[in-house]
């Protein structure tokens, strides 16, 4: 991302492909952290690069290795549009 700022349309439109919302008042920096709230109500602040170029989405929600298993996958995918597209049912 190397635009200097991004625009709150941008900002809200990608939180809304994740079923959230983007709490910024306005423009912000890439590399400046952004307060976010998730499908489920979590709340966090994370940089808007790290989202929208890494993939990563809610700290609370996001699975690790060690949780991956035990993530109900069908459940987050109905709340996460972007996830949805992409989630395959067995």
């Amino acid at each position: 991302m190397d635009k200097k700022t991004v625009d709150l349309q941008t900002l809200q439109d990608f939180a809304a492909s994740r079923g959230g919302v983007c709490r910024a008042d306005g423009s912000a920096d890439p590399h400046d952290p952004v307060e976010w709230t998730c499908a489920r109500g979590h709340r966090f602040s994370a940089l808007p690069q790290l989202l929208m170029e890494g993939g990563y989405w809610c700290p609370e929600c996001f699975p690790t290795i060690e949780t991956s298993s035990q993530w109900d996958w069908d459940e987050i995918a109905k709340q996460d549009p972007l996830l949805r597209s992409v989630h395959v049912k067995d």
